[in-house]
């Protein structure tokens, strides 16, 4: 029994000891402490629970719910810093903790594709210390909502790639049901790229028991993610036409996930970043999404896929599909302005790009297993292994190793 028991544990035990690793490794880079507001870049917008209840430590009367702007994250934060005593070790405290529900969530995505463990737990690792999640820091802690995205992906792969058509009752999930409706109560705005995508994916599909399952999935969902919108933003009167043009600024921009990090160790890099930032005049949020070179790679393959490769892999053509999906939507000026126009205010498109990141990860993981399998037919194992492991340490040090700020 406790043979079994070990073999079931085993892949999550090393999951959490290399993203302990890995973490401490970024901690001890970014010169943590956890009584001071992790480092982030100078100038960047602070989400506003943080800076008035962390920060600031501003007290009001409008209620627990509403001071945690109707959000479970800022719940759990607003808990910590109680029991801590401190808003800002309370923040920390939360912000580590996400490392983990990233990677525990995408492992959890890249193995139900296919995905071998140990190319999992290297793309699961990888994922967390994205600029996407570690540039954005405590001050943006919202967008580590990142966890809730392989797992919005998985719950589609079931829906509109894995399963064969049948009755839908036979096939409605209740977990995946309370998931999609406690999604807007951890990030509205990702709730509605979800709707999007389930409109999108079930056209794609367009078959009756798919199509039925999209209603009973999606809509107490969006019925949900309304209700929160609206009784949150009550007292905000926002101008249409302010709001759009900020949209504009927000969305997405393509390059920005083919482009180094921002201050990459490789002077080379480096100087590349900062020539795109200056001629495109890329700053705050752009840049963010970068996806580092392997995923990059990752990202273009996959749309070319899609778009010429008549034999090519079909899981990768439909995760290539959704960063389509998204590109379309979020991009600047896409079809997401049209959300806006709508009255509901999205306006960070660009944070959408995380879809992206996540699918680009899994297309990742299941040609290195290819090119895995392919190489130890032909090679040595060891020889083999020693080269992955060679990969995955530069691409981890590719996004991890920084200049310091100036």
């Amino acid at each position: 029994m406790s043979m079994i028991d070990s073999r079931k544990y085993k892949p999550y035990i090393e999951l959490i000891i290399v993203t302990v690793c890995i973490t401490i490794i970024y901690l001890i880079l970014r010169d943590f402490k956890l009584s001071e507001l992790l480092p982030i870049d100078e100038g960047k917008a602070m989400d506003r629970f943080i800076s008035d209840f962390i920060v600031s430590g501003t007290e009001t009367d409008r209620g627990f719910f509403a001071v945690c702007q109707y959000n479970i994250q800022n719940m759990v934060i607003y808990l910590l810093s109680r029991i801590t005593g401190n808003g800002i070790i309370g923040g920390n405290i939360y912000y580590i903790l996400t490392f983990f529900a990233i990677s525990f969530s995408s492992y959890w995505l890249l193995t139900k594709v296919g995905v071998s463990h140990t190319v999992s737990v290297f793309g699961a690792v990888l994922l967390s210390i994205l600029p996407y999640h570690t540039d954005r820091g405590v001050a943006q802690v919202i967008t580590s909502s990142f966890f809730m995205v392989p797992v919005i992906i998985g719950i589609c792969y079931d829906i509109y790639f894995a399963e064969k058509e049948q009755k839908a009752g036979q096939r409605i999930n209740r977990i995946y049901l309370i998931v999609l409706f406690m999604l807007p109560w951890i990030d509205i705005n990702l709730t509605f790229m979800t709707a999007i995508l389930i409109v999108m994916l079930c056209l794609q599909r367009h078959q009756k028991g798919t199509t039925c399952l999209s209603v009973v999935y999606g809509l107490p969902m969006l019925i949900d993610a309304l209700i929160i919108y609206f009784v949150a933003n009550v007292e905000n009167k926002n101008n249409l036409t302010e709001t759009v043009e900020k949209a504009k600024e927000e969305g997405l921009r393509i390059l920005d996930f083919i482009m180094p990090v921002r201050r990459h160790i490789y002077d080379r890099f480096f100087n590349l970043r900062y020539d795109y930032d200056v001629a495109f005049g890329a700053n705050g949020e752009s840049g963010l999404n970068t996806l580092g070179f392997l995923l990059s790679v990752c990202f273009v393959m996959g749309i070319l896929v899609l778009l010429f490769g008549k034999k090519g892999n079909t899981l990768v053509k439909w995760l290539s599909w959704i960063n389509i999906v998204v590109i379309l939507f979020a991009n600047i000026s896409g079809f997401g302005l049209l959300v806006e126009y709508a009255g509901i205010h999205v306006i960070f498109w660009n944070r959408m790009g995380i879809f992206i990141i996540v699918g680009s990860a899994a297309i990742m993981g299941i040609y290195a297993d290819q090119i895995k399998t392919i190489l130890q037919n032909k090679t040595n194992k060891v020889m083999c292994n020693i080269t992955f492991a060679f990969v995955a340490i530069v691409a981890i040090l590719d996004v991890l190793l920084r200049h310091a700020p100036v």
